[in-house]
């Protein structure tokens, strides 16, 4: 345990000592991780979470249907939707929701409408974190590879390789957790400042 406390502070002097890297890596992750956690907050709120009612899968849903236009759904009077909860003999009960002072009928199929767009939005996010990773690997590497000379003298001063493995390692660790952290503060301000955000 000594040991990975004493990897772990050596990581983070080394961060230290480029901050320009380690700024861009964790920007990196974070922005993506970001944009995915926003997606998936929609889908598992439109998709995925079940309704707030007891026994969701009994629920059906009722529309209006105007003979004229042969359209479904908008608006219901406040008598029509009373003559429907009367006259009812197949619900056990009936409800309806009001938007601007009128009685809505959500048509069919909404839920099915924002499927596929809402999945297409789930790959393209989960494409920016693919190459959001494929990106801070990259820089990894390339600065492992500008640190060849360090690794040299490690090793000539009788550094063995699995405690320079253990020292690289410690570090992705440290720029993994990092990520994530300001992932909240991401959106921490955009909660407090959405207009920062706004297009």
């Amino acid at each position: 345990m000594g040991t990975l406390w004493e990897e772990l502070r050596n990581g983070v002097r080394t961060l230290r000592s480029s901050p320009a890297v380690t700024a861009l890596v964790v920007g990196i992750l974070a922005v993506a991780i970001a944009a995915n956690t926003a997606v998936f907050s929609v889908i598992n709120t439109v998709l995925l979470r079940p309704l707030p009612f007891p026994r969701a899968d009994r629920l059906a849903k009722l529309e209006a249907i105007e003979s004229s236009r042969e359209t479904t759904g908008g608006a219901v009077s406040w008598l029509d939707f009373r003559d429907w909860q009367e006259q009812s003999e197949c619900f056990s009960s009936t409800a309806a929701f009001v938007v601007g002072g009128s009685i809505v009928l959500a048509p069919a199929g909404a839920e099915g409408e924002f499927r596929l767009p809402l999945l297409l939005l789930l790959a393209a996010a989960t494409s920016v974190l693919l190459l959001a990773c494929i990106n801070a690997t990259n820089l990894l590497l390339a600065r492992a590879i500008a640190r060849k000379k360090e690794t040299a003298v490690r090793i000539a001063l009788g550094a063995d390789q699995r405690r320079i493995l253990r020292h690289f390692l410690a570090e992705s660790l440290m720029l993994s957790l990092l990520g994530p952290r300001f992932t909240t503060s991401i959106k921490r301000a955009a909660e407090t400042s959405p207009s920062l955000f706004a297009g």
